[in-house]
């Protein structure tokens, strides 16, 4: 051990403050000194090596002296060896970081080689790895010996609240580290030049509430009437471990840690300072649906687009790649030489082509969910090795964090686009609306106002419709009931007031009320309902509480008027209101059924559903390999989705014969599928927040599904739609040989009776040529 070489400095050089207030220091050995001789009369374990040491000393008179002169220290170098080690553990020497610093000062006067490499010049000062200023710095070092002056001599006892844990980046590495500097003035001794008084209570307490001012410190602590002797033990811990694990978790619970070109930047940084690795590349993904989201990767996230189309592949693209590897079998992967590797498919082909040579790769959980993957990839084989990916455990769970986090970040910008765009959706197709949501976000600001179309190709329709048959009559003759009801009502009000008192109005009022029975009682048209509830509300209504008001003897008559008004409506509404829950009951019945079928179906093949209610229940499906993500499909869904319907309608059927004996009044059910063997194209329009079709062919399509269920019977004055009968509408002959194996079949299976009939229908405007088979199901 050797101390090293230093320059002569005078003291009034190095230790003289240009500042107003300045601190009187001068290097000293002798608080050293006096600590071995204390162990010396502790009986240390040293004891007999610290006497001798002592007599040494004492041969060197000059070293018990304030020492000006540093080259003094190189004269006396083996003593100075002998006497630092009681400070500076030979055992250690070689691994920590140590050094004597002169009181208050930055320059070392004895180091280990590790203090020397990093933190000192050519001039033995120690380089600055405070993030402090220099002005900073000064007050922090003057406030430090009027503290160490109040502790000794008065009484006082103030914490700085200094963090002592600096950021220092290696000039030779260029990695960041950290450090916690730990400064032990052990053996700093204070002399004062003139007397000290003590200092009152009030003096303190002035002093700590303005423990920042050097003038009033100054004012009350004369820092000139103080000498410091000795020197000052510097200690520097490497803690960087600990503290790029706690910047990065600080790092990953921020917004965008993980999206952002700076934030992932900076914790790449990270990473490459916690592995001591300068190459290696950080990259994220998220996996959401069956779908890989590469949320960033290190080699240029700048350029990298989070909703870039590439950046959104299904999982089974990395089918058998060292991704896939990891997350099927749950455990992190380390390739020490893709070259080398044993397995390689055209990705890790495609890596080694742009200069990956080494790669780690690990799932990463949350909730005990894989969510992603991280991959750390270098240019030089053996980067990652078993071993420091060993260091990679403390800090996965973190990165599975922030992947969670950024996933749920990016679903609901997903979400409010499509709310915002869209409206609700089929969950079947909820993947192309997302498509449309991230190509929507990958545009720049000025081009952001055109979302992409919502289309897809080569779909086969299905429709079918549940649909109660005279419900217009029906309700219809429900109102006519109500509004004869009420009016009757009113008549009898008006007779008699007239009888009491003859006016010529009430005579006038009850003209146009039986005029308006009259025509009620023979047959409601369109018009007469708004009419009649005008009279009602605004001559026969306000002429009733008029003449209430002097003819007293209609009172109760008017009270009675009045209770049998529904409160919501204001009329009589009996027969229309259990018209109303019958229609209510007959569309939740037949559409809870569908609703509970249609999940079962969702299991056949992925396709659009759609149902409406109004007089009974009508349902589109649309099925084809657009609208499947990935385009896995096959005919057989189509054949399995119409038999699929067929056997619904039979289902549908045998609920609303049952419901019958629950309604007020029976109502009968008509059922039809309408078959279509041409593909069709779909598109979702904005406007309307619904799909259309496509095209003039397809458009007729839609037009034949409203007009269908009033075609007839060529040459009969009947529907083909009738209560108690399902019927198959076709155009084509080989639809009619698909559905008779179905029909068949539902028969053997006791869902269809054997009646079957062979129709043709009557043209209808725009369509030629269609045909039916009409069949009865087993209710």
């Amino acid at each position: 051990m050797t101390a090293r070489k230093t320059t002569p400095h005078s003291h009034k050089h190095f230790y003289q403050n240009t500042d107003e207030i300045q601190i009187n220091s001068v290097l000293s050995l002798r608080p050293l000194i006096a600590y071995i001789q204390k162990s010396i009369r502790e009986k240390c374990p040293q004891s007999d090596y610290a006497k001798n040491l002592i007599k040494n000393i004492k041969k060197t008179p000059k070293l018990l002296e304030p020492i000006q002169d540093l080259s003094l220290l190189e004269d006396y170098h083996e003593v100075m060896d002998e006497l630092m080690s009681f400070v500076f553990p030979p055992i250690f020497w070689k691994r920590d970081y140590l050094a004597a610093i002169l009181p208050f000062e930055t320059r070392a006067f004895y180091s280990t080689p590790k203090f020397r490499e990093l933190f000192l010049d050519e001039n033995e000062f120690v380089t600055t790895f405070s993030p402090l200023s220099l002005e900073k710095r000064n007050l922090i070092k003057k406030l430090h010996a009027f503290l160490i002056i109040g502790k000794k001599f008065y009484g006082i006892d103030f914490d700085m609240g200094f963090s002592k844990i600096v950021p220092f980046t290696n000039p030779k590495t260029g990695f960041l580290s950290y450090f916690d500097i730990k400064t032990d003035i052990r053996f700093i001794s204070v002399i004062p030049r003139k007397k000290v008084s003590p200092l009152s209570e009030k003096t303190k307490i002035h002093l700590r509430q303005n423990a920042d001012n050097l003038k009033i410190w100054q004012e009350i602590i004369p820092l000139e009437n103080f000498e410091f002797q000795g020197f000052n033990l510097l200690s520097v811990v490497d803690i960087t471990d600990e503290q790029l694990i706690s910047s990065m978790r600080q790092t990953l619970i921020e917004a965008d840690s993980i999206t952002t070109y700076h934030g992932f930047l900076d914790l790449q940084e990270k990473l490459r300072a916690y592995l001591r690795l300068k190459d290696v590349v950080l990259g994220i993904a998220a996996i959401d649906n069956g779908r890989v989201i590469l949320l960033n990767h290190g080699d240029n996230p700048q350029e990298r687009n989070l909703f870039a189309e590439c950046s959104h592949l299904p999982v089974d693209t990395y089918l058998g790649t060292v991704y896939y590897k990891a997350v099927k079998e749950k455990r992190e992967i380390i390739i020490e030489d893709l070259r080398e590797y044993q397995e390689p498919t055209d990705f890790e082909n495609r890596l080694l082509e742009k200069g990956v040579r080494n790669m780690y790769v690990t799932p990463l959980i949350y909730k005990k969910e894989i969510i992603g993957t991280m991959q750390i990839a270098s240019p030089n084989p053996g980067d990652i090795y078993p071993l420091n990916a060993f260091k990679l455990r403390h800090i996965i769970p973190l990165f599975g964090i922030a992947a969670k986090k950024s996933l749920d970040d990016i679903n609901r910008r997903i979400q409010n686009i499509i709310q915002e765009k869209y409206t609700a959706i089929h969950p079947a197709v909820a993947w192309k609306f997302k498509e449309a949501a991230i190509s929507y976000m990958n545009q720049s600001s000025e081009d952001a106002t055109e979302l992409k179309p919502i289309v897809f190709s080569e779909v086969y329709p299905l429709y079918a419709m549940s649909d109660i048959r005279g419900s217009s009559e029906r309700r219809n003759r429900a109102i006519q009931q109500d509004l004869t009801t009420q009016l009757n009502m009113a008549k009898k009000i008006l007779e008699e007031s007239y009888k009491i008192h003859s006016l010529p109005h009430t005579d006038h009022l009850l003209y146009k009320l039986e005029k308006t029975l009259s025509n009620l009682q023979s047959e409601i048209h369109t018009g007469d309902e708004a009419t009649t509830l005008d009279l009602l509300k605004f001559e026969i209504d306000p002429t009733l509480q008029k003449l209430q008001s002097f003819c007293s003897e209609i009172e109760p008559l008017v009270k009675s008027y009045q209770e049998a008004l529904d409160p919501e409506h204001g009329v009589i509404y009996q027969k229309r209101k259990e018209y109303d829950q019958d229609i209510t009951k007959i569309n939740k019945t037949l559409s809870d059924f569908i609703e509970e079928e249609e999940e079962k179906a969702q299991s056949i093949c992925p396709h659009y559903f759609e149902r409406n209610a109004t007089d009974g229940v009508d349902f589109n499906i649309y099925i084809g390999a657009s609208l499947v993500e990935g385009g896995r499909y096959d005919s057989m869904f189509l054949k399995n989705m119409r038999l699929w319907q067929l056997k619904t309608l039979c289902g549908l059927a045998r609920i609303s014969e049952d419901l019958k004996s629950r309604l007020s009044e029976p109502l009968e059910l008509t059922h039809l599928t309408l078959v279509q063997n041409i593909p069709l194209t779909i598109q979702y329009r904005l406007e309307d927040k619904q799909f259309v079709v496509n095209g003039s062919y397809n458009i007729r399509y839609e037009i034949l599904k409203k007009r269908i269920d009033k075609a007839k019977i060529k040459g009969k004055d009947e529907r083909v739609t009738q209560p108690g009968k399902i019927a198959i509408v076709y155009s084509q002959p080989k639809e009619a040989v698909e559905y008779r194996e179905y029909i068949e079949y539902l028969i053997a299976r006791k869902f269809l009776q054997k009646d079957i009939e062979e129709l043709e229908l009557e043209d209808l405007q725009g369509v030629k040529g269609l045909c039916a088979i009409r069949v009865i199901p087993v209710l």
